[in-house]
């Protein structure tokens, strides 16, 4: 007999790791000087964004884009995220001849105001994650835009709703943080590497491709992103963790054999 699926939570937390892990995510912007529309017209694309340490979505669009058009004459937004599982249907689909069903359903939208921004931090977390996008990210016609939250609309199913306000939603990384995250990462990769080899298989999927030479590559308050080759792999904290020494504890403590974190 088949269990009924685990709810999903509605917690700060867990939302951001929504944003966090969805491959791509639906941007809302009110048309202006479009070819086929008049403008004020709800308009829809699909875009690839990086979550920033705090939860906050950062894109990296064209300026030939219609939206990032739409964008400069007003900057309000919405972004559509969905789930991993929800999107991920190609694969099983071809294997058994039928549809993968789409168990998990929820939704979360994000409104907030767009902001075009130069930020070296902001690229090298953008590349680290999404390192196919250095091919065109030193295009003159792109640049960054960070996504400032007002609000967010999370849906779980029938009857589950949750409204937050833009700092709900986000969390409150220390400075330290931020400010010692490449210090922490060049320490990880030069001194610790053997951390990195225990963490991944404790905590990663079954069937990775790479078995060693992982390496961390991004750390923020709800997890990490590690790297081998091409292939990026994102690792959840148990916990939101909030500085840099933080970041150091929960590391050691996933890398430990003995005991099994407790959340």
């Amino acid at each position: 007999m088949e269990q009924d699926p685990v709810a999903p939570a509605n917690d700060a937390a867990s939302l951001r790791r929504l944003m966090r892990r969805a491959p791509e995510a639906t941007l809302a912007t009110l048309a202006h000087d479009h070819s086929q529309v008049a403008n004020g017209w709800p308009v829809t694309s699909m875009v690839q964004p990086v979550i920033d340490m705090d939860g906050t979505p950062v894109m990296l669009i064209s300026e030939l884009a219609d939206h990032t058009r739409h964008i400069q004459n007003n900057p309000r937004v919405s972004l559509l995220f969905r789930p991993f599982s929800s999107w991920d249907t190609r694969d099983e689909a071809s294997e058994t001849g039928r549809d993968k069903p789409v168990t998990d359903t929820q939704r979360l939208t994000v409104f907030g105001t767009a902001r075009k921004m130069e930020d070296h931090r902001i690229k090298r977390r953008y590349l680290a994650i999404q390192p196919a996008a250095a091919l065109y990210a030193g295009f003159a016609d792109f640049a960054f835009y960070r996504i400032d939250i007002e609000a967010a609309y999370w849906v779980g199913g029938f009857g589950k709703q949750r409204r937050l306000r833009g700092d709900q939603l986000r969390c409150p990384v220390a400075d330290s943080l931020i400010a010692n995250h490449d210090t922490l990462i060049d320490m990880l990769q030069g001194k610790q590497p053997e951390l990195t080899g225990q963490i991944v298989p404790l905590h990663g999927p079954e069937n990775c491709d790479c078995e060693t030479n992982w390496k961390p590559v991004t750390i923020d308050c709800d997890g990490a992103h590690f790297a081998c080759n091409d292939t990026i792999l994102r690792i959840e904290f148990p916990h939101t963790i909030f500085s840099v020494e933080d970041a150091q504890n929960i590391l050691v403590k996933m890398g430990q054999k003995k005991n099994e974190i407790q959340t």
